[in-house]
């Protein structure tokens, strides 16, 4: 049996989108069917282990007596990695497998004790799902020590070519996930340390020699971000229908819905670019930019496109009042910033020299109405 630590398997759950009602939260439908997304890690640390059966394959060398002979056996890992993005991260592993041979002496059969290491990269396919299908690619080194019954071990050592999972995570809570796993190796076994001994001595004739393991797998989060799928939007509410009139009009067409606004501009970049003028903030759940606060934003995109700031970096974050849940917030939050990206770009400012971030309702200190309205804002700064 052969257990593999595959790290960077594990995703974070997060609440289902639960139906907007008073305070800000949305559903998670979409089309016709209701799909639960899930908050995904960002630049976590993630720590797996798993185990389960093992079978060996094949031959270590001409003169070795392990050919097709391994009947099965078990094994333990781990592993410590990197989950950088939603979908991929890279991570070290280590396992450890213990397997018999059919090969008997004295009435008892031979050991074989085995140690790899290496590193690999997990790319997570549905990572905003409760079901996420994951496939890992990675290679390594291993050593095999063959311990016939009463007498010393044998080291056999050499590479591990090539090494593959599959599986799929079930998210059991927002920090674990467990889920099925199988994969294979492959080996060439090159050197051996006969009985112990320090001597190192290249192995007739090296065969490749596979190694196949199925089990169960578990997955850990730490630190990071936990960021909501960018494909959830959400939709202005619907203009209202018109009174019936007596006579048939066309009716008009719904109030335009300009870009997310606004915004509390950073101090360096108020001075820089010479604007005056108050802060502005959001309705409550909502991201539409007011007419008489667009002229402040030209002002800013003007600084970034000809003026003193231009070619600098620009860092715009999203909050929200502290009403919701904290997955709607977060993508709220997400999209008002996206909002005052997008109008700042149709007036000039490159997309490349400006980034996102929801804060949600991190920094909200209000406590009733008239102070929720200052949380509800996005703030501009300049980047790193």
């Amino acid at each position: 049996m052969s257990l593999v630590l595959t790290i960077g398997s594990a995703a974070y759950a997060q609440e289902p989108l639960a139906p907007r009602t008073s305070s800000e939260e949305t559903s998670g439908d979409t089309g016709n069917a209701k799909q639960v997304q899930m908050l995904a890690p960002k630049r976590a640390f993630e720590v797996g282990v798993n185990g389960g059966y093992g079978q060996a394959l094949g031959q270590l060398g001409d003169y070795l007596p392990l050919r097709d002979a391994v009947i099965n056996g078990g094994a333990a890992g781990l592993s410590l990695g990197l989950r950088y993005s939603p979908h991929w991260s890279v991570e070290g592993t280590g396992q450890y497998q213990e397997l018999m041979t059919g090969i008997t002496q004295d009435g008892g059969h031979t050991t074989v004790r085995g140690v790899t290491m290496g590193i690999q990269g997990t790319y997570h396919f549905l990572p905003f799902r409760l079901v996420d299908p994951y496939a890992s690619l990675g290679t390594g080194y291993r050593m095999t020590w063959i311990v016939p019954p009463g007498a010393v071990a044998d080291l056999v050592h050499g590479f591990e070519l090539a090494k593959a999972v599959v599986g799929v995570d079930f998210r059991m809570s927002p920090s674990v996930a467990m889920g099925p796993m199988i994969g294979a190796d492959v080996n060439v076994f090159v050197w051996d340390n006969p009985s112990g001994g320090t001597r190192i001595n290249e192995l007739p004739g090296p065969r490749a020699a596979t190694f196949l393991f199925a089990g169960l797998g578990g997955h850990f989060d730490l630190g990071g971000d936990r960021v909501p799928h960018a494909a959830v939007a959400y939709a202005a509410p619907p203009p209202a229908v018109p009174a019936p009139a007596p006579v048939v009009v066309t009716p008009a067409p719904p109030p335009e819905i300009v870009p997310v606004t606004f915004v509390k501009i950073e101090q360096p970049i108020l001075d820089a670019c010479k604007i005056e003028g108050p802060d502005a903030y959001f309705d409550f759940d909502k991201s539409n930019l007011k007419d008489d606060e667009k002229a402040t934003l030209d002002r800013v995109s003007a600084c970034f496109t000809t003026g003193v700031l231009k070619g600098r970096q620009m860092k715009v974050v999203g909050h929200t009042d502290p009403r919701g849940s904290d997955q709607y917030n977060m993508k709220l939050g997400q999209s008002r910033a996206e909002s005052v990206l997008d109008y700042l770009s149709g007036k000039g400012v490159p997309k490349v020299e400006m980034n996102t971030e929801s804060r949600g309702k991190q920094d909200a200190v209000g406590t009733d109405e008239a102070t929720w309205s200052f949380d509800r804002r996005v703030d501009i700064r300049l980047g790193d």
